[in-house]
């Protein structure tokens, strides 16, 4: 006969599972303590991705469900918008009417994972790949949001591609110079380029009366007396957003 052993004789019942820390043990080898005292309760951890927001994009309302957690960690304006009592009960959803619902889900893709697909060249009206017009949008999307890190990686893959910003469409253009504030890196970036790879050819009326702000940078740097051939491009690191050396070491060295 097998004999079975219940499991208040084997403790069980005892044991708290779901509020209790996870115990501390000493590391043999090195002395220390695995895991740290402060280590995050493991009911803690989960719970805090169960807690969601709904999120409204666009003047079509698109809807999202996303983790609280997420957002506050990687945007202090979202942090501050989803901590109040209005939003995170679920009474009421979060909404962002002039944002696009596609530059919104590429960033939720880049929030999950650290990176953002590669560009392509659009396809229809709906791309299902980011472009250069896209990201720089996304760049704007992370600056009115203090999402610093998502502009240092926008910026990292727009300037491989800094050949190709004064193809961008007038659209763009216009919201670059007229969201973002002048010493913005992206601003910045346009404006090298221009005057380093586009030809007088480019300089339209279009241009000078959808964006005046670029025709006028594009102007100084003329009257300085240099030209597209002589003007020195920075390198770039100029274009990151100063978060610490720290990070821009690790820039560096990294793959996009």
């Amino acid at each position: 006969m097998v004999q079975t052993r219940s499991g208040r004789e084997l403790g069980l019942d005892e044991l708290p599972i779901k509020k209790r820390r996870l115990e501390t043990e000493i590391d043999r080898t090195t002395g220390s303590t695995y895991p740290p005292a402060d280590w995050t309760p493991v009911y803690d951890y989960v719970d805090q991705f169960c807690t969601t927001a709904k999120v409204l994009v666009g003047p079509k309302q698109t809807s999202f469900t996303v983790s609280i957690a997420l957002l506050s960690r990687v945007s202090p304006v979202f942090k501050a918008a989803l901590g109040t009592d209005w939003t995170n009960n679920g009474s009421k959803p979060l909404e962002l009417k002039e944002d696009d619902p596609f530059i919104f889900a590429v960033f939720l893709d880049w929030a999950h994972s650290g990176r953002f697909m590669v560009m392509q060249p659009n396809k229809g009206n709906e791309p299902d790949r980011p472009t250069l017009s896209s990201l720089c949008k996304l760049y704007i999307f992370a600056d009115c949001r203090q999402i610093r890190a998502l502009q240092n990686d926008v910026i990292a893959v727009i300037y491989h591609e800094r050949d190709q910003l004064h193809e961008l469409p007038l659209e763009t253009l216009s919201r670059i110079f007229a969201e973002l504030p002048e010493d913005a890196k992206l601003r910045q970036l346009v404006v090298d380029s221009w005057a380093y790879y586009a030809g007088e050819d480019k300089i339209t009326d279009d241009l000078c009366a959808w964006v005046p702000s670029l025709v006028a940078d594009i102007a100084r740097i003329m009257l300085r007396n240099v030209n597209r051939w002589g003007y020195s491009f920075a390198s770039g690191t100029f274009y990151m957003v100063d978060i610490g050396d720290d990070f821009l070491h690790s820039w560096r060295h990294s793959k996009i």
